[in-house]
């Protein structure tokens, strides 16, 4: 009987204490409602847009010579705005291996895009000529022109220095 009378008290307790946290922790949702993305929105992360590749595991390579040989004639004549909706439709099919033995269609539909389309894809599209890059592609010229573009993202970060800095300011200053 003494057991159950403990039992009951060290129970009553934690379901008391209990209480308070859940009634602390009220969200703005209701049981059963729907959680859109827009609600957890990470400050942070920097809204991007991505270029979509239609099956990128379905090929490993990706090489259509009609298509490709039109391609090349209308970069030879640098007819760029009849280039851009063909050259984005050719490397939306673009398989694994096409991203780094083809990484200059992709640096050409990065700058087309650039002119033509979606800033912030075009900066995805950057962003994958960096990652694949290969050694015919001078990537030091590509870097510097991207970092140009991306000049005020880059200020969101502080140096570590400066960041261990700021958390023993904040340490003194709690112990304070």
């Amino acid at each position: 009987m003494r057991f159950y009378r403990a039992f009951f008290v060290v129970l009553f307790c934690f379901l008391l204490a209990g209480a308070n946290v859940t009634i602390a922790q009220q969200t703005k949702f209701r049981k059963g409602a729907e959680v859109k993305k827009e609600d957890f929105k990470d400050t942070l992360q920097n809204e991007e847009v991505t270029f979509r590749f239609k099956n990128p595991g379905r090929y490993t390579y990706f090489q259509d010579i009609d298509k490709l040989n039109e391609i090349k004639s209308l970069d030879k004549l640098k007819e760029w705005e009849k280039l851009y909706p063909k050259l984005k439709s050719y490397v939306s099919n673009f398989g694994i291996q096409n991203f780094y033995r083809d990484t200059y269609w992709l640096w050409r539909l990065a700058k087309l895009t650039e002119l033509y389309g979606n800033m912030d894809e075009a900066l995805g599209l950057y962003k994958l000529v960096l990652k694949h890059n290969r050694s015919d592609i001078d990537i030091k010229a590509i870097e510097l022109y991207y970092d140009s573009l991306n000049i005020n993202n880059a200020d969101s970060y502080v140096p570590i220095e400066y960041y261990y800095e700021l958390v023993e300011l904040a340490y003194f200053l709690d112990c304070q």
